[in-house]
């Protein structure tokens, strides 16, 4: 049950590597049993503020014509990891020991840099999109996301 093992990896990486207003949520989608791509979506796009609930916060800077999207980045980075070749994860790849702790702070990294923010802005997100593919499988996460190169 290699799946089962990295599940409780990442609940142990969450409870401990996780800033704590985005830990709880995390924890209630990795302990959903029936838990869709739609439901990542729906939180991914809440942790990266491009979906906004009601709430008295209101923006008032102008918006930017060339925003990219923090998650479609996060998605496009592990994508790269999980379903290509890419020399770039190639090292993280060939080491599945010690899998989530180690990989989620590298793609977290590649994603802040990409992005020009710090990683605990990110590392939320990059561990909720790493749960989906842990969660949905690896092929089928692939197979649904195979778009995401060619967009941002």
């Amino acid at each position: 049950m290699e799946n089962e093992q990295a599940l409780a990896d990442l609940r142990v990486f969450i409870q401990t590597n996780i800033p704590v207003y985005q830990r709880s949520k995390l924890l209630e989608l990795l302990d959903k049993p029936d838990a869709t791509q739609e439901d990542f979506e729906v939180l991914g796009k809440t942790l990266t503020g491009e979906t906004q609930k009601d709430s008295m916060f209101l923006p008032t800077g102008p918006g930017s014509a060339n925003k990219r999207s923090m998650w479609n980045s996060t998605k496009k980075e592990v994508y790269k990891f999980f379903c290509t070749e890419s020399s770039e994860y190639s090292q993280e790849r060939n080491g599945w020991v010690g899998f989530i702790k180690d990989v989620i702070p590298v793609l977290a990294t590649a994603v802040a840099s990409e992005l020009g923010v710090a990683i605990s802005v990110v590392i939320g997100v990059v561990t909720l999109v790493v749960m989906s593919v842990l969660k949905i499988t690896r092929n089928a996460w692939c197979d649904c996301h195979k778009d995401i190169i060619q967009q941002n």
